[in-house]
């Protein structure tokens, strides 16, 4: 699997496409997010509420605070539709 993903990778460094390289390394660092943080992935959005600028991200001028707190969202209810988060 890994020499799969290297040849993918080196690939799309070769081709000088490097939209896809950054798509995989964010995809890698979310999936690690998702995993070591668990039911606590909502402790990203304290810690990135203050990181202003703007974000291209399909034509919408989304801010790095917005990213994350719709990427924990969107975690914390997948998380609690396969029963990972009881409410109380």
């Amino acid at each position: 699997m890994a020499f799969v993903g290297s040849l993918f990778l080196g690939g799309a460094v070769a081709m000088e496409n490097y939209a896809t390289v950054g798509i995989f390394f964010v995809s890698v660092i979310a999936l690690l997010a998702v995993k070591l943080l668990g039911v606590n992935i909502w402790v990203l959005i304290p810690i990135f509420i203050t990181f202003g600028g703007s974000v291209s991200l399909l034509r919408l001028p989304l801010s790095m605070a917005n990213l994350v707190t719709f990427f924990c969202v969107g975690v914390m209810t997948i998380q609690y539709a396969v029963g990972m988060i009881k409410l109380r």
